[in-house]
C-alpha cells in the first residue's frame, strides 16, 4: 500500500480532526492490511471531513492522467508566456522535474495552482516527511549555487547550464576528481568517479570524463560510443599513427583509469585490452542515457499530485491505513508561585514502539500531539496543538537510546474545574498514531483550609546549576530550580525508591507562623497495611510567606513485598491534642524487582510564568467555562501591558456583549471600527449590540455593512430580516429570507419565519 504524502501541514491538521474519531470508539487493530480499518479523509477549504471505512484499500491511486488529452497542446509556448518568477524555478529544477510533472505544471492556470504545485513538488521527493527540513530541497539547491559558483567559469553560460554542471545536479558530488592539464598530446580534462551513487538505478563505480572539445572551453561530457578516443588527443603529427593502441599508449601517460575509461566509463567492464571492449562501450552510452533521464525514473509514483493541482478540486482525497502504537501517560497539575494553575503530561514510549527514520548517516524523530480539554457538559474548553522539534541523532547517540523508552513532556495552562483530557499522538515518520485521555480535578484553591495539590511520585531530583536562569527556560516538571523525572506508570525497585514531591496551597487566613504548626505524615501501605511511616515537621514554615509550599520526600522501599502500594500523605494541624487531618493526597504505585530502563526525553520549553499572554490566555479559558467575571479580570489585565491588542479587544468586546452590558460594548468598538471599519466581528458586535437595545435603525447600519463584506452569508442575511421585519418593513424581510434559503435551502428555522412573514402580509 503506498501511503501518500500530505505534507506537514496536512498531517497536523489530520491529527487534530482524527480525534474526533478516535473518542467515539473507533479502534485500528494492527495486523495486515485486508480487512483493516481505514479513514477517507477530504482536505477542503472549509476544513476536515473523515468517514470510517472497513476492508481493502486500492493498491494504487486512481489518478485523473489529465495529460492524456486529445487537443495538442504547444508546451513551448506556455512555457514562454510564464512569469519570470516560474521561468526561473523551472530553470532551477531542470535535471530534476519529470516531463509529466512539467507538463502538468505548463498547463495551470493561476498562480495560486502554480505555488501549490511547487510546494507539492518539494514534498513528493521529501526523504523525512513529517519534518522542518526537507534535505532533498536543500541537498538540491547546494548542488545548484555550487554548479553556478564554480562551474561555469571560464565560459559563456550559467554554471548550471553546463554538462559538469547538470551532471552535480543531478548525482552531487563525486567521491574523486582527477584535473588534467592540457598537454602537448592531450586536451585539458577531468576524471570524476562516482562510488555508491545507486540513487537512479546506477552502477556502484563508474567514471565520467569531461574535456575541452577542439581545446576550447567549456568541459563537454565525453562519449566514449560517439565521441572516440581519438577526440581526447590532440590532432598534432606526432599523435600519429591514429591506431587504437597509440591512443590507449599515450591516454596511459595521464594514468590508466584515464585510459581505460576513455573506452569505457565501468571498470568492471572490457576496457581497450579485451575483445569485448565495442559492447562495454556502448554501456557506457546506455549509462549517460540513464543519468540523463534520472528525472524521469519515479515518473509514476507522482503522477497523483500533479493530476490533482490540475483537477484543481476544492478537495483532495487521500487514504491512509492508521496504525496504533502503545503509550503511557501521566498527566498531573500544579500551582504557581503567582497562583496560576497548569497542568504537565508526559507521555512514554517504549523502544519497541518507537519508529524512527533515516536520512544518509542521521536518524530523525518528528511527532505531534494534539488534544482537547472538555468540561463535564462535554463543552470544548481548550484545544492544542504541538509539534516536537525535529530530533536528529548520528549512530552513536542512537545506539546509547534505542533500548530505552522515549518521554515526552508538555506542560500548559488551566483554570480550575473538572475536566477531560484526550489526546492524539502521531508519528509523522511511521503515520502511526496513538491516543490516550485523563481526568483533570482541580478545585479552586481554599479560602479557610489548606490543600495538597496533585501527587507526583518521581525516580530523581534534579537541581538547574546556577549558570542557568530558570524563569528564562520553563520547562514540563520543573518546579523553579529543581526538575523532577517522573515515573509514567509508577513503578518503582526497592534499590531506587521514590520521591514524593507535591504543593500545599495556604489560605491567606493561615499565617506562616500558624503553618508551622502543622506536621506531614508519609504512610506506605500495603494490602490495606501500613507497612512504612515517616513524619516530618513543618516548623520551617514560619521563616516563609509564600500561598504555595514546594516540598519533596525521598522514600524508602527496602524490605517491601513487589506488588501494589499506595502512599498516603496526611496534613495534620497539631494545635491542639493529637492534631486533625486537614488536608490528605494518595498515589498508587508498582514494586517491582529490577528498575526499568531509564527513559531519554524531550520537554519542550514554555514562555515564563510572568507573561501576560497567560492572563489573555485563561480570560479565553474562562469565557469557555462561563466565568465572565474571572474571564474579564484577566482581560484588563492584559490589556492593561497591551492596550493594542485587536484580538483581546474583539474578546473583551465580546464579553460584554455575553453579560448584556450593551452601552460599555459600544463605547469600547467604536474607536476600534474607526480603524478597521470593514472588520466583520466588529461591525456583527455593534449591530447585535444594537438589536438588544431595540435600535433597529442603527442595527441596520451595521448589518448592511456587514453584508457588503459578507454578500453571501446566510446568517446575515437572517439578521438583516429580522432587523428590516421590526422596522415594518416586511417586503424587505422576505426578499432577504428567499435569498437566504437560496445559499442554504436547510434552514428550516428560516422556511417557517418566512412563511409567518408572508401569512402576516396577506
Amino acid at each position: 500500500m503506498k501511503r501518500a504524502n500530505i505534507g506537514k501541514q496536512g498531517w497536523k491538521l489530520l491529527l487534530a480532526s482524527v480525534i474526533l474519531m478516535f473518542f467515539v470508539g473507533a479502534s485500528y487493530p494492527k495486523g495486515d492490511d485486508e480487512g483493516k480499518n481505514y479513514v477517507r479523509i477530504c482536505f477542503t477549504e472549509k476544513g476536515v471531513t473523515l468517514q470510517r471505512a472497513t476492508g481493502m484499500a486500492p493498491e494504487t491511486p486512481v489518478t485523473n492522467d489529465l495529460l492524456k488529452q486529445k487537443k495538442k497542446i504547444d508546451f513551448k509556448k506556455l512555457k514562454n508566456e510564464l512569469p519570470e518568477k516560474y521561468k526561473r524555478w523551472l530553470d532551477e529544477v531542470a535535471y530534476i522535474i519529470s516531463n509529466y510533472e512539467l507538463k502538468g505544471f505548463l498547463q495551470l492556470k493561476t498562480d495560486e495552482h502554480k505555488d501549490l504545485f511547487i510546494e507539492r513538488f518539494w514534498l513528493a521527493r521529501d526523504p523525512t516527511p513529517g519534518t522542518k527540513r526537507n534535505e532533498f530541497k536543500d541537498e538540491h539547491y547546494q548542488r545548484w549555487a555550487y554548479a553556478n559558483k564554480f562551474l561555469g567559469r571560464g565560459t559563456y553560460l550559467p554554471g548550471w547550464k553546463t554538462d559538469r554542471g547538470r551532471v552535480y545536479i543531478t548525482l552531487g558530488k563525486p567521491a574523486t576528481i582527477t584535473q588534467l592539464a592540457s598537454s602537448f598530446e592531450t586536451h585539458r580534462m577531468e576524471l570524476w568517479h562516482y562510488i555508491g551513487n545507486t540513487q537512479y538505478n546506477l552502477p556502484p563505480s563508474f567514471y565520467l570524463i569531461f574535456y575541452w572539445r577542439d581545446g576550447h572551453p567549456p568541459f563537454r561530457l565525453y562519449r566514449p560510443l560517439t565521441d572516440s578516443p581519438y577526440r581526447l588527443l590532440k590532432p598534432t603529427p606526432e599523435v600519429q599513427p591514429l591506431d587504437e593502441e597509440t591512443q590507449f599508449n599515450y591516454l596511459s601517460r595521464l594514468g590508466y583509469d584515464v585510459a581505460h575509461a576513455a573506452w569505457s566509463y565501468l571498470p568492471s567492464a572490457g576496457g581497450y585490452e579485451t575483445y569485448g571492449y565495442r559492447a562495454a562501450m556502448i554501456e557506457s552510452e546506455q549509462l549517460i542515457g540513464d543519468i540523463w533521464k534520472a528525472h524521469n525514473l519515479e515518473e509514476e509514483s507522482r503522477k497523483e499530485y500533479v493530476d490533482a493541482t490540475l483537477a484543481g478540486k476544492a478537495e483532495v482525497e487521500v487514504e491512509i491505513f492508521f496504525k496504533t502504537m502503545t503509550i503511557g501517560k501521566l498527566v498531573r497539575w500544579f500551582v504557581s508561585p503567582a497562583g496560576n494553575i497548569f497542568y504537565d503530561i508526559a507521555i512514554e514510549i517504549k523502544p519497541e514502539d518507537l519508529q524512527v527514520g533515516k536520512y544518509d548517516d542521521q536518524y530523525f524523530i518528528n511527532m505531534d500531539l494534539s488534544g482537547t480539554v472538555k468540561d463535564d457538559e462535554e463543552k470544548v474548553i481548550d484545544f492544542f496543538s504541538c509539534s516536537l522539534e525535529d530530533i536528529y541523532l548520528d549512530e552513536a547517540k542512537f545506539e546509547q537510546i534505542r533500548y530505552r523508552p522515549m518521554m515526552l513532556m508538555f506542560r500548559r495552562a488551566l483554570v480550575p474545574g473538572n475536566f477531560h483530557l484526550d489526546m492524539v499522538l502521531g508519528n509523522n515518520v511511521s503515520k502511526e498514531i496513538a491516543s490516550t485521555s485523563a481526568e483533570l480535578v482541580i478545585p479552586p484553591l481554599p479560602d479557610e483550609k489548606p490543600l495538597i495539590g496533585n501527587l507526583y511520585l518521581a525516580k530523581k531530583i534534579t537541581r538547574i546549576s546556577e549558570g542557568e536562569k530558570p524563569s528564562q527556560k520553563i520547562k514540563a516538571f520543573q518546579f523553579g530550580d529543581l526538575v523532577i523525572t517522573p515515573s509514567v506508570d509508577n513503578s518503582y525497585s526497592p534499590k531506587e525508591g521514590l520521591i514524593a514531591f507535591y504543593h500545599i496551597f495556604f489560605p491567606h487566613a493561615i499565617t506562616p507562623q500558624q503553618a508551622s504548626n502543622y506536621l506531614l505524615c508519609y504512610e506506605i501501605s500495603q494490602r490495606g497495611e501500613v507497612v512504612s511511616r515517616v513524619v516530618e515537621s513543618l516548623a520551617e514554615l514560619g521563616k516563609r510567606n509564600a500561598l504555595v509550599v514546594t516540598l519533596y520526600q525521598r522514600l524508602g522501599l527496602e524490605g517491601l513485598r513487589v506488588g501494589e502500594a499506595s502512599l498516603d500523605i496526611f496534613l495534620k494541624n497539631m494545635t491542639a491534642g493529637e492534631g486533625v487531618v486537614e488536608a490528605s493526597a494518595r498515589a498508587d504505585f508498582e514494586l517491582v524487582s529490577q528498575p526499568e530502563p531509564e527513559c531519554w526525553s524531550y520537554n519542550q520549553a514554555i514562555i515564563p510564568y510572568d507573561s501576560p499572554q497567560y492572563d489573555y490566555f485563561r480570560a479565553k479559558l474562562y469565557i469557555n467555562t462561563g466565568n465572565y467575571e474571572a474571564a474579564e479580570r484577566g482581560l484588563k489585565a492584559f490589556l492593561s501591558k497591551n492596550p493594542d491588542h485587536f484580538l483581546a479587544n474583539l474578546d473583551y468586546c465580546t464579553l460584554l456583549l455575553l453579560n448584556q452590558r450593551y452601552d460599555e460594548l459600544i463605547e469600547q468598538a467604536s474607536p476600534l471600527l474607526v480603524a478597521s471599519p470593514r472588520q466583520p466581528n466588529l461591525l456583527e458586535l455593534m449591530g447585535q449590540a444594537y438589536i438588544y437595545k431595540n435600535d433597529y435603525q442603527e442595527a441596520r447600519r451595521y448589518y448592511e455593512a456587514l453584508r457588503l463584506v459578507r454578500p453571501k452569508f446566510p446568517p446575515v442575511l437572517n439578521y438583516l430580516a429580522y432587523i428590516y421585519y421590526n422596522l415594518n418593513q416586511r417586503e424587505k424581510a422576505i426578499q432577504l429570507l428567499e435569498e437566504s434559503l437560496k445559499l442554504d435551502p436547510s434552514q428550516k428555522d428560516i422556511q417557517e419565519r418566512l412563511k409567518k412573514i408572508k401569512s402576516e402580509s396577506r
